[in-house]
């Protein structure tokens, strides 16, 4: 069996059926996302939010009907969404200025700093350090995706080096300099494929941690999503299940699965 094209292809930020609205003016005012429209889809509300330097950030609203949209539970594991932050001080005032939670800033194997913010109803929403300066979009704390786009966290990192590498098509390109975390590069999905600077998301640090062995599944409201092709949507979770992934129902065209320390990955297609 073929492996399917996993393509990274950004994600969803969660928000309740009925503070979808009250979401969307959170992430326009706080992060300084530009609304691009909102709709009433299907699968629940959606909003598109455009990203200064990079991407486009979608918030959808939790309902019931799929177990993929559901809200099953707060924990949101160890899988990050990540955008960056041009300037990491002024951010950091802002928010606690606002009343928003925020962590002190921890370092990546590489030394570049990050921070997780607590979001609109508690989503965690993580941020890496891209100092430009001067800072060409001042309004907006959070202003793309970047060339770090996850922060994973797994109890046996050459396993789990393998299982990516084998089932999403990762591929490692450096050991971390502890030898406890590993830079891997993704594939991107067709539509990042189309722009056409070297910032765009492409890598991961998967970082061990014996300490998330057995935790549960997460639930995160920040999600990673891959694209598929819409011809290839049925063989993905062919080749997940031979593989023994669990998985979600299917939800018109998206899904989830789980890696082997219960991290939670999205997939869709966009045409169907």
């Amino acid at each position: 069996m073929q492996r399917p094209t996993f393509g990274f292809d950004g994600g969803f930020i969660m928000a309740s059926w009925d503070g979808f609205e009250e979401a969307i003016s959170w992430y326009g005012r706080h992060f300084g996302w530009k609304p691009r429209g909102s709709e009433l889809t299907a699968i629940g509300k959606m909003a598109f939010f455009g990203l200064p330097l990079y991407g486009q950030m979608n918030v959808k609203s939790f309902q019931t009907e799929w177990e993929h949209y559901r809200d099953d539970g707060a924990y949101e594991g160890t899988c990050r969404l990540i955008f960056c932050v041009a300037d990491l001080e002024a951010a950091l005032r802002y928010f606690r200025e606002n009343g928003i939670g925020v962590s002190a800033p921890q370092r990546l194997p590489d030394e570049r700093e990050y921070i997780d913010i607590e979001a609109f109803e508690g989503a965690r929403v993580t941020a890496v350090h891209k100092p430009l300066k001067p800072n060409p979009h001042p309004d907006s704390r959070l202003i793309g995706f970047g060339d770090i786009s996850m922060i994973l966290h797994v109890s046996h990192l050459q396993a789990s080096v393998s299982w990516y590498e084998t089932v999403l098509g990762f591929e490692k390109v450096t050991d971390g300099p502890d030898g406890r975390s590993a830079l891997l590069r993704m594939v991107m999905s067709e539509y990042g494929k189309d722009v056409a600077s070297d910032d765009f998301p492409h890598h991961v640090w998967m970082i061990e941690d014996p300490s998330v062995a057995g935790a549960a599944r997460g639930n995160p409201k920040a999600r990673v999503y891959f694209q598929v092709f819409p011809h290839e949507l049925e063989s993905s979770r062919s080749w997940l299940a031979a593989h023994g992934v669990p998985m979600s129902e299917l939800a018109v065209n998206d899904y989830h699965f789980y890696d082997p320390d219960g991290n939670r990955l999205n997939v869709w297609a966009y045409q169907m």
